[in-house]
């Protein structure tokens, strides 16, 4: 049993990692923190063998706690849960002992590459495995179940324990429920195709055309109809953004 503990100070993300790593029951988790106090105490409690880090955890740097982990004999593991960009992400590595920064991941968590990376840990293999991705949804209806194309979804909405999926049939703009929170919709749908914009909406960044308002709203142009759909932007979300328009 690898034991392992989580770092990241978005719920949301810290969910979906966790889901997604129920896949693997080779692993137990340990620790789920918010904030490097408490990973900190967590690595000193638990010694786990391997961490998952957020690069920037409440717009404090990780570093107090890549120290901690350089003086500790049994080295846990590292991967980096990053919403930061390659080049950005290589230069932290590099300053770091890369005897314990195992390797690193893009938020939000795409499932198929997290399995690569487990692979690669467990089995020791650099290479890892391809693994060939989906291009539908399943969504069940009772006992019917109906396959939404990836590039038909325009974007989803939360609501309760359930998510409002709206996807394209023609130039015709359609509601599906499905029968699962949004953490588990989004580890469902291909990143960096599907972006978590919210915590109520999540989108398909292949219909995005513009933003208005200083980017506190974004645009989804459906095609064909030239229609566009309206979404605010929380503002911890518009650098995100600002980067891409």
């Amino acid at each position: 049993m690898t034991t392992t503990l989580l770092l990241d100070d978005e719920p949301h993300a810290l969910e979906l990692l966790e889901y997604h790593l129920q896949a693997f029951p080779n692993m137990k988790i340990v620790g789920r923190c918010t904030n490097l106090a408490s990973a900190i105490k967590g690595i000193r409690d638990h010694r786990p063998q391997l961490v998952f880090l957020d690069i920037e955890v409440n717009r404090q740097e990780i570093y107090p706690l890549l120290e901690e982990v350089a003086l500790m004999k049994a080295r846990p593991a590292i991967i980096f849960v990053t919403a930061y960009a390659k080049k950005h992400l290589e230069r932290i590595m590099r300053a770091c002992s890369q005897r314990f920064v195992y390797s690193y991941l893009s938020k939000p968590i795409e499932a198929e590459l997290l399995a690569v990376e487990m692979e690669r840990y467990f089995a020791g293999n650099p290479s890892g495995k391809k693994i060939a991705p989906l291009n539908k949804l399943a969504v069940s209806h009772g006992n019917s179940r109906q396959l939404i194309s990836f590039d038909s979804i325009a974007y989803a909405e939360a609501s309760g324990n359930y998510a409002e999926i709206y996807y394209l049939n023609g130039e015709a703009l359609r509601r599906v429920i499905y029968n699962g929170s949004m953490v588990k919709l989004e580890a469902e749908l291909p990143f960096p195709v599907f972006y978590r914009m919210s915590n109520k909406h999540l989108i398909n960044t292949r219909m995005l055309w513009g933003t208005e308002e200083n980017y506190s709203v974004c645009l989804l142009k459906l095609e064909p109809s030239g229609a566009y759909i309206h979404l605010s932007i929380p503002e911890r979300k518009r650098k995100w953004f600002r980067e891409r328009m």
